[in-house]
């Protein structure tokens, strides 16, 4: 592994207000909704993110884990290496690895990445040594066994399958343990995947559980699912839900809801949950949502639209995967982020600031 820092000033931020959920007596999440489209860009996270390298360039995916010494560690998936030139574009051989890690600190930013400088290679090193086969980050959880801290990640298993930006297709699940606070990979071990389910999508923690939310992945139709595992015990035994009860059977887990994404985020909030995603109802949707609900298990309601992604109207680039971050939480609002593509991959090379996540603030109230 090695590092490389990222000057750039930290940004830091108040914990966001993410009580535990409750019974639907004191569940009040749906009247903490903010108005329709009233998010707005979050300048300093933006400029934050538009860095000219050495080191991360670009990425998707754009998770988030607070650390319990306070830094927090972002999570990106296809990930590009390198210098940004001065015309503001990536040379045609810049690094591009699956996945990277970027610790937020006092002292700014640092990129985590396999291999060395020279000849960088994914944090999270192909499940079979082939090239044609890579892991994608979902959602991690800090957990605190009796032999110490653990960063537990969970990871997509792809492999290539065609031509063309799309050109992949998922096989399996894992789980990655990294050590704390010095973030090395201690393990990877694989996940069920009975179902088409990929689990990780998000991760909820609450005092007896931690969920574990996934998708099924239909292309045109995705659908949420559920998991949970003991507080700290997310590499023993899971359940899972089965629609009107708890299932020790992976293949039994029941479709919750349609219309999410691949990659979300939920966040417990006054007595409830909030979902955020995108809207896959129609393709690469430039809508970004939010549900509410009391249950892990929902019924997920309120729909809210609360942005609508403005570079989905230019030309080639598509917006996908929110994700909130409710440890910048502040009087402005939850901090989001989406990711940002391009149907050309040459347009990456030309202009670096597409390939990039974005980051809105949206006024949930308290």
């Amino acid at each position: 592994m090695f590092a490389t820092f990222l000057s750039g000033m930290a940004v830091a931020g108040a914990q966001g207000s993410n009580g535990s959920t409750g019974s639907p007596a004191t569940c009040r999440v749906a009247e903490t909704l903010p108005a329709p489209e009233s998010a707005v860009p979050a300048a300093e996270f933006n400029a934050l993110f538009a860095l000219p390298g050495p080191g991360w360039t670009g990425g998707d995916s754009t998770y988030s884990v607070k650390l319990p010494d306070g830094r927090t560690v972002w999570q990106f998936s296809d990930t590009f290496l390198g210098i940004v030139d001065r015309r503001g574009g990536r040379d045609r051989h810049s690094p591009l690895v699956n996945n990277t890690l970027v610790v937020q600190g006092d002292d700014g930013l640092t990129t985590l990445a396999g291999g060395d400088p020279t000849l960088p290679a994914s944090f999270f090193p192909s499940p079979t040594g082939d090239r044609d086969d890579w892991y994608w980050q979902y959602d991690s959880t800090v957990e605190h066994p009796r032999e110490g801290d653990k960063l537990r990640v969970f990871l997509l298993h792809f492999t290539r399958a065609g031509a063309g930006v799309f050109g992949f297709r998922w096989l399996g699940n894992a789980l990655a343990t990294l050590s704390l606070p010095e973030l090395q990979l201690e393990a990877i071990v694989k996940l069920p995947a009975d179902g088409g389910v990929s689990w990780g999508a998000a991760v909820l923690e609450a005092e007896d559980h931690t969920y574990i939310y996934g998708t099924e992945d239909l292309g045109d139709e995705k659908y949420m699912h559920l998991a949970r595992a003991p507080r700290n015990g997310v590499t023993g035994a899971w359940e899972f839900w089965g629609g009107a009860s708890w299932t020790a059977d992976p293949g039994a887990s029941a479709r919750i809801m349609p219309g999410v994404a691949n990659e979300y985020s939920v966040t417990a909030h006054a007595g409830g949950l909030v979902l955020v995603t995108m809207d896959t109802t129609t393709t690469f949707s430039p809508d970004l949502v939010a549900f509410t609900a009391c249950r892990p298990e929902g019924p997920w309601e309120n729909r809210t639209l609360l942005y609508r992604t403005p570079e989905s109207g230019l030309e080639n680039q598509i917006t996908y995967n929110a994700h909130a971050h409710p440890q910048f939480a502040d009087e402005r609002g939850w901090l989001v982020s989406y990711n940002v593509n391009s149907r050309t991959f040459g347009d990456l090379f030309l202009d670096a600031s597409i390939y990039r996540p974005r980051f809105i603030r949206v006024p949930f109230k308290e």
